[in-house]
């Protein structure tokens, strides 16, 4: 059995939450969710679950992580009837929310404050320019930030424009 990683917990509302995790499998990897929907109290309390999953060979084109698992999983649980058209309607909502998205853009603002700091520390544009190429290549590297490869041989105008012009879209 492989093992799960990545769990991450969408609260939707009081009643709906849906916990998504990844698992590698041996042609790539999948997407797995499970939709926990709560209802009632004392011997009325009902609490169901219906999963899904997403399998993928290379990776997601995705607006946030799990976002099609999310999708599926809710599709799946109106089309049991597990959920209502207006419960669906919310998830489906909440989904699209930016609010849910912003939890998920934090740590790039982050990033983002602390490559700014440079500007602010260094004594001329060479080691404010450094600061932050160094800031963002240890906290994008991950996320698909790609230096260009004739970098060093740019103007310090230029890496000032274009680092600004990174720095910006992550805020």
């Amino acid at each position: 059995m492989r093992k799960y990683y990545n769990e991450k917990w969408f609260e939707v509302d009081q009643n709906i939450s849906i916990q998504c995790m990844t698992q590698n499998t041996s042609y790539g990897f999948r997407h797995v969710a499970t939709l926990y929907l709560t209802s009632g109290t004392g011997a009325n309390y009902k609490n169901e679950r219906i999963s899904d999953k997403a399998c993928y060979y290379n990776r997601t084109w995705e607006s946030f992580q799990y976002e099609s698992i999310l999708s599926s999983v809710i599709g799946k649980a109106f089309e049991t009837g597990a959920i209502t058209k207006d419960q669906k309607a919310t998830c489906d909502q909440y989904i699209k929310n930016g609010d849910r998205v912003e939890d998920d853009l934090k740590p790039l603002k982050t990033i983002a404050i602390v490559a700014t700091l440079g500007s602010l520390f260094s004594d001329s544009q060479k080691t404010a320019n450094d600061w932050k190429t160094r800031i963002l290549r240890a906290g994008l590297s991950n996320k698909g930030l790609s230096i260009p490869e004739d970098w060093d041989t740019l103007t310090e105008d230029e890496k000032t424009k274009r680092l600004d012009g990174a720095i910006s879209c992550l805020t």
